[in-house]
């Protein structure tokens, strides 16, 4: 009886010890978008304590102080003056996209572009799986038409609901009227801009967000922000 409480004992030890295994592929399902793949496989990450260590978190800079743009190709462009942009491709159905608008960006508008380092750019990526973000995409150029971009951006990235009568609301709590803002959801020239957009993503083959490119280099999936404020950094110092 006691040699069998001993094995027993022994048992429970190994097992609390043994590593635990990592899920495969087919365990955790698609989720491409979730991971931060570099395209450079020569780039080896800068330590993350370092970063931190040289990281001191600045204000966040509010909506409405930063110049922005509508350029042709349908993206809102934040700053103007940085001697670098990054381009960032989002959806406002996508949780990671969501989670890198509401953590990361006001750390970059604060530590870059207010700096006069970097210009962001936004363009929103309309995917079948969200039936409405195209029209989301559209109400963020309208929105940027009017010099009120970014504080669209922050509304639609907080909104439950992003249907068309719920964007008119967003748009008339902006200052803009609902007749201006819904003449602009329906017009040539938005449905114009939508298509360059598009084509633009084509172009730099984008089909996982969040999506970077940075000084023409991409790079995909929810990064941490010590590695992505070290590659903006490694790219302005050159």
């Amino acid at each position: 009886m006691k040699k069998t409480i001993v094995l027993f004992g022994i048992m429970i030890a190994l097992s609390a010890c043994a590593p635990l295994q990592p899920l495969n592929n087919a365990q955790m399902g698609n989720q491409a978008s979730s991971q931060w793949q570099w395209s450079s496989a020569s780039w080896t990450p800068p330590p993350p304590a370092e970063l931190e260590g040289e990281f001191v978190e600045a204000p966040a800079v509010v909506s409405g102080t930063l110049n922005e743009s509508l350029e042709e190709a349908g993206m809102l462009v934040l700053g103007g003056s940085g001697s670098v942009r990054i381009t960032i491709f989002t959806n406002y159905g996508c949780a990671y996209c969501n989670e890198f608008s509401t953590d990361m960006l006001p750390k970059l508008l604060s530590d870059f572009v207010a700096q006069g380092k970097l210009d962001i750019g936004i363009m929103v990526v309309p995917l079948k799986k969200y039936p409405n973000s195209s029209l989301e995409a559209a109400a963020l150029l309208c929105a940027a038409a009017h010099g009120k971009g970014l504080a669209m951006h922050e509304v639609l990235t907080d909104a439950k609901t992003r249907d068309r009568k719920s964007l008119q609301s967003m748009a008339k709590t902006l200052g803009m009227t609902v007749k201006e803002f819904t003449k602009c959801l329906d017009s040539k020239e938005t449905k114009n801009l939508l298509a360059d957009q598009q084509a633009f993503i084509n172009e730099h083959a984008v089909t996982l967000i969040p999506a970077f490119i940075l000084n023409e280099e991409k790079r995909v999936g929810l990064p941490l922000y010590a590695d992505l404020r070290g590659w903006i950094k490694e790219q302005l110092a050159r």
